[in-house]
């Protein structure tokens, strides 16, 4: 596909799936991928409620704080976005357009590429999109213990143990890490991920690179339902953290955690009071659709992994710092004792597939198109 010109948005190559025709508008016909996908889990999630006997399951649905944090944001881009054009903004003659000009033809740019209502609607789309699999994917979070207790733990611990030369991943870090100040920027750079996830998904809400913001978020939310959801409740387990709630066995992450307690009377360190009050909302009555408790596999993981992929295929640096931030979300998993480490390298095999098949639905659609 060719590159579009300075100022317009790429047109998924005039896809038309699911019965549009030539006189939907093309920002609609875009988006109705995106939106069968999740009108589909959300279908599968009432289909879901009654086979399993789970009345109420899904009033979470629409809890406001998913809206709030991705439909409100959603404009985040925006700013930056009309501050690279100023900068990038060229003349006739290929150079850098100064003055008066310069800001009319910027702002000019900004308002045929971001201001018109097809980009404006997509963008809606896309945080509504968010926000409703967001809910979805806490909503069944939280149903694991009950439609499949915790039962993993133990051997997944074991099988750490087993491809790890004998010990725990976290024995082999605690050399390197165990320093409340390491423990602190750890935990800072863990916590990060959902403040990332909000950039992330308002950036590609408004990407000019169409075929790319669909296979994303085609490949976020079927890393959350499928790898969050489906094999989470598949391989149930609580985590290191929670291991003596759930195992029965020895706790061989005692130590661990009581070097939490000592860095956290050092300094700020917040991992076991969170830890403490997610297991406490676990056991109470749900009020809001992120308070479930599951270790296999990682999301945290997972989604890194995900924003890796996707910006190397923007550039290369981009993807080299995501792969970065992936590999600090990696160790802070084990490190801050909320993942075993397969949780985590079940994640990266996970995502590398669903990036994949994201690509081959996102290619068939653009290859129906362009063949209608």
């Amino acid at each position: 596909m060719s590159a579009p010109p300075d100022g317009a948005v790429a047109p998924l190559a005039g896809a038309r799936p699911f019965g549009a025709t030539r006189r939907t508008p093309a920002f609609v016909r875009e988006q109705l991928p995106l939106a069968a996908l999740v009108a589909l889990f959300v279908a599968a999630g009432y289909v879901a409620q009654a086979a399993l006997h789970l009345a109420g399951a899904m009033d979470l649905l629409l809890h406001p704080f998913a809206f709030r944090l991705f439909v409100v944001t959603i404009a985040l881009p925006l700013p930056f976005a009309f501050v690279h054009l100023r900068l990038t903004v060229k003349g006739a003659d290929g150079r850098w357009l100064p003055g008066r000009a310069g800001w009319a033809l910027t702002w000019r740019r900004f308002r045929e590429r971001y201001l018109n209502g097809g980009a404006v609607a997509a963008a809606l789309l896309a945080g509504l999109a968010v926000a409703v699999v967001i809910n979805l994917f806490g909503i069944w979070k939280i149903e694991i213990a009950a439609i499949h207790p915790f039962a993993w733990d133990v051997r997944l611990s074991e099988l750490d143990r087993a491809i790890h030369g004998g010990r725990l991943p976290w024995q082999w870090l605690q050399p390197m890490l165990g320093a409340p100040q390491v423990s602190a920027a750890i935990e800072a750079l863990y916590y990060a991920w959902l403040p990332l996830m909000v950039v992330v998904c308002a950036w590609q809400a408004w990407s000019p690179r169409r075929e790319l913001r669909l296979r994303f978020f085609i490949a976020f939310f079927l890393t959350l339902v499928l790898l969050g959801d489906v094999a989470a409740a598949v391989f149930s387990s609580a985590g290191p953290c929670y291991y003596a709630q759930v195992a029965g066995t020895p706790d061989p992450y005692a130590s661990l955690f009581a070097y939490h307690a000592h860095v956290a009377s050092l300094v700020p360190f917040g991992t076991p009071a969170i830890q403490a009050d997610l297991w406490r909302r676990h056991l109470a009555p749900a009020t809001a659709p992120f308070t479930g408790v599951s270790a296999f596999p990682s999301i945290h993981v997972a989604v890194a992994v995900l924003y890796t992929l996707l910006g190397w295929s923007v550039r290369r640096p981009l993807g080299i710092l995501f792969g970065a931030y992936a590999l600090a979300v990696m160790v802070g998993s084990v490190h801050l004792g909320w993942h075993y480490a397969v949780d985590g390298y079940a994640s990266i095999v996970g995502v590398a597939v669903i990036w994949w098949l994201s690509g081959i639905m996102v290619r068939r659609f653009s290859g129906a198109a362009s063949r209608d």
